[in-house]
């Protein structure tokens, strides 16, 4: 009897200890798979660390860097506590500095880095800090890539809980937006960007100089092209075979689409559909290879653990064509349509576009098309916080296209969709998303009330307009405080 009762003590506490292990385990994987460094000592940074592939000396990185004459003033913002926010074109410098920077702070720092995915778990916990210095900083390079995923706000939140830093890179046209996104959901307040700018033909030189380049004749001021060999790689294109060029267009529409994880790195067997779809190339296994073994000989892909990574400078500025008109956009929808993921991220370059084209209805119902098409797949229970998300987004994409065509009919299905998201985004568990969503509750509500039963609906929006202000108060969030109050009236 004794033995017994010792057997199941002992055979209690293995199992605990397995549960205790396996939990450690999986914590640490998830680590790996969403933060590129955690709580890095500034000084023992690596390249790779803050700027991904382009930060390996296989791919073009070189360990000169010239002043740019903004680093003081990197270094006193984040002396003094300061978010810091850094804007310049493509090629200017901006992760370099920054990476430069972090590695030579007279303040002792920890850094903490992102890698970009689809989305994060609602349960992802931010590592704790256990290292003894000055600040903790977390930085966000290409912000504008992360705004949206499905989970990215919460983290930033939960960084800004931690008392972190946060340093972001961004491209100028994509500011306004991001830093407008940033202060509504995630709170994060940015003071006026430094800006990365260009450097002068005399400097170019200069640099070109020390790195042993020539400076490109249609030298533009950006200092990454001295680095990347624009110039002949534009040459190597030109003489790519039709099936190496075919297969970069497949790059830049999964690019384009924002098909794509981490720092510009493409899932082999989605490229393998999109080149065989648009491009006509169906190769064998072997071929596939080869064609991809070529195109990294010629410089313009690096194979990583995760996929093909092709630098971003050469799909914007080398591959040719573009691929965001509709009929490019439905037929990445029409093949991927059983990937929610793949869905979500053409949704949202679709939604994005309505914004700004002239097609605004088509691009919005090629969004809600998508969305629809997740919701086929994803389910409150298997993933409550995404499920929410889509519901949301879809509930804003109805209401924008009631702003072009039947108005009643797209408020209802607007208000549908934002009651069913408020199911997961309630005020105790997701106070942030509940405000949001109760106001975006309260636009339809106002919008359908200009064609139908105007007092009561305007009697729902007011009721959705005042949810709302229980948590944008004017002491929190002064911004979205003064916009829902001008709804409000």
């Amino acid at each position: 009897m004794r033995a017994e009762i010792v057997g199941a003590i002992v055979g209690g506490i293995l199992a605990i200890l397995t549960g205790l292990w396996v939990w450690w385990y999986k914590r640490g994987r998830r680590k790996k798979v969403y933060f590129e460094t955690v709580w890095k000592h500034s000084s023992q940074l690596t390249p790779e660390d803050v700027m991904g592939p382009r930060g390996r000396r296989d791919n073009h990185f070189n360990d000169y860097y010239f002043p740019r004459g903004i680093e003081d003033q990197i270094e006193e913002r984040i002396k003094s506590g300061h978010n810091v926010a850094l804007v310049g074109q493509p090629l200017r410098g901006k992760s370099r500095t920054l990476f430069h920077v972090l590695t030579h702070l007279k303040t002792s720092a920890s850094v903490t880095t992102l890698r970009l995915e689809d989305s994060y778990p609602a349960d992802l916990e931010i590592p704790a800090n256990t290292k003894a210095t000055d600040c903790g900083i977390f930085v966000v390079d290409d912000i504008g890539k992360f705004i949206g995923r499905p989970g990215f706000m919460h983290i930033l939140r939960e960084f800004k809980k931690h008392k972190c830093i946060v340093i972001a890179t961004c491209w100028p046209d994509e500011w306004e937006g991001a830093k407008s996104r940033l202060e509504s959901e995630g709170g994060v307040i940015f003071s006026e960007p430094i800006s990365v700018g260009d450097v002068t033909s005399a400097e170019g030189q200069k640099v070109a100089a020390a790195v042993g380049q020539r400076l490109p004749k249609s030298f533009d001021g950006s200092i990454g092209s001295i680095f990347l060999p624009l110039v002949e790689m534009e040459k190597r294109y030109r003489e790519c075979t039709s099936a190496q060029q075919a297969y970069l267009r497949s790059v830049k529409r999964l690019y384009q689409a924002k098909i794509y994880s981490g720092r510009e790195v493409f899932d082999i067997e989605k490229l393998h559909k999109v080149a065989g779809r648009f491009e006509e190339l169906n190769l064998k296994r072997h071929e596939w290879k080869t064609l991809e073994d070529s195109l990294t000989d010629k410089g313009f892909a690096l194979a990583t653990r995760e996929g093909l990574h092709v630098e971003e400078a050469y799909l914007l500025n080398i591959v040719k064509g573009d691929f965001l008109d509709l009929p490019d956009l439905h037929g990445l929808e029409a093949l991927f349509s059983d990937d929610s993921r793949a869905l979500f991220s053409i949704a949202y370059v679709a939604d994005d576009r309505a914004l700004v084209d002239l097609k605004r209805r088509e691009y919005l119902k090629l969004a809600i098309k998508c969305l629809t098409g997740v919701l086929e797949r994803v389910t409150v229970n298997s993933d409550r916080e995404f499920w929410a998300m889509i519901q949301n987004n879809l509930g804003i994409a109805y209401q924008r296209l009631g702003e072009v065509e039947e108005k009643a009919g797209n408020c209802r299905l607007a208000i549908d969709a934002c009651k069913e998201s408020l199911r997961v985004y309630t005020y105790e568990a997701f106070p942030m998303q509940f405000a949001m969503t109760q106001n975006n509750l309260g636009i339809a509500y106002q919008r359908l009330g200009e064609v139908e039963e105007k007092a009561g609906n305007c009697r729902l929006a007011i009721d959705g307009y005042r949810e709302s202000l229980r948590v944008f108060t004017y002491e929190a969030f002064p911004m979205q405080f003064a916009t829902t109050q001008n709804n409000l009236g």
